[in-house]
C-alpha cells in the first residue's frame, strides 16, 4: 500500500478499512461518504456520497457489493456496488452493522436486545448473544470466522474471545490471552481458518501532573499594554 494511501487511512480515526476479497481493494468510510482505492494505490473511487454512514463496512464473498450502516443512529441497512452505482437500501429492523459472513447469507449486527444475525435480504433475524456478556465499543468487538459457521466475541473484560456457533448460538470455548495487567483487547482479527489472530492492544493510562511555578498567562491586552504597566509584586510567603 502506497505511503500515501496509508497516510490518508490513519488520517480518518474513526473508519474501518475492510479489504476486498480478492485482497486488491481497500473500502474506506469518509465523513462525506464510501470510497474504495487499489491498495496499490492511486486515485480512490467515490461509491457512496452520504454523511451518516456508521463505522463498519464489509465487502460481499465476490467483492461485488459493500455492505454499511446509515442513517442519525447508523441503524439503516444498505448496500453499493463497489465500483460505484445506485446503492440497495434493505429493509430489515434496526441495527448497526458489525461484520458480514463468508458465505454471503448474514451479517451481525448491534440489534435492540443484543446481538442479532440478519439475513443479508433483511427477511430474517434472530438474536445470537445479549448485550450483557460482549464488548460494543472497539475497533472490532465482533467478526465471523470459518465461512460463517463461527462467530469470535470479545468479552466484556476485553481479554478474552468466545468462540461462538453460528447456527445455535453456543459458546463452543474461550481463547484467553496473557497481557499486561493494564492492556486491554482494543481490536481483532481472525485467520479465515481460525488458527490465527491479530490483536489491537491498550488500554486507558491517566497521569495526574502538578505545574508549580510557571508564567501566568498574558491577556490580548496585557501582551499589548505590558510595557506600561509595572511589574507584579513577588508574591508573599
Amino acid at each position: 500500500v502506497s505511503a500515501t494511501l496509508v497516510q490518508r487511512l490513519m488520517s480518518n480515526a474513526a473508519s474501518h478499512t475492510p479489504i476486498s476479497p480478492d485482497s486488491g481493494r481497500i473500502a474506506y468510510r469518509e465523513p462525506t461518504g464510501i470510497e474504495v482505492v487499489s491498495v496499490s494505490g492511486g486515485r480512490p473511487i467515490r461509491v457512496l456520497a452520504a454523511t451518516d454512514i456508521g463505522h463498519s463496512l464489509c465487502w460481499s464473498p465476490h467483492g461485488e457489493w459493500i455492505w454499511y450502516s446509515y442513517g442519525p443512529d447508523a441503524t439503516r441497512l444498505g448496500r453499493v456496488p463497489s465500483g460505484g452505482g445506485a446503492q440497495v437500501i434493505v429493509d430489515a429492523p434496526a441495527g448497526v452493522l458489525l461484520d458480514c459472513s463468508p458465505d454471503g447469507r448474514w451479517l451481525v449486527r448491534i440489534g435492540t436486545a443484543g446481538f442479532v444475525l440478519t439475513a443479508t435480504d433483511g427477511k430474517t433475524e434472530r438474536l445470537v448473544a445479549p448485550f450483557t456478556t460482549y464488548a460494543t465499543r472497539g475497533e472490532k468487538a465482533v467478526q465471523f470466522g470459518e465461512d460463517g459457521r463461527r462467530l469470535y466475541f470479545l468479552s466484556l473484560d476485553r481479554r478474552t474471545i468466545d468462540v461462538v456457533d453460528g447456527a445455535s448460538g453456543t459458546k463452543l470455548h474461550s481463547i484467553m490471552f496473557d497481557l499486561a495487567p493494564a492492556d486491554q483487547i482494543e481490536g481483532f482479527s481472525f485467520s479465515p481458518d481460525g488458527s490465527r489472530v491479530l490483536l489491537t492492544t491498550g488500554g486507558d493510562r491517566n497521569d495526574l501532573w502538578m505545574a508549580v511555578g510557571f508564567a501566568r498567562p498574558a491577556t490580548s491586552w496585557r501582551r499589548w499594554f505590558g510595557h506600561w504597566e509595572s511589574p507584579m509584586p513577588a508574591p508573599t510567603r
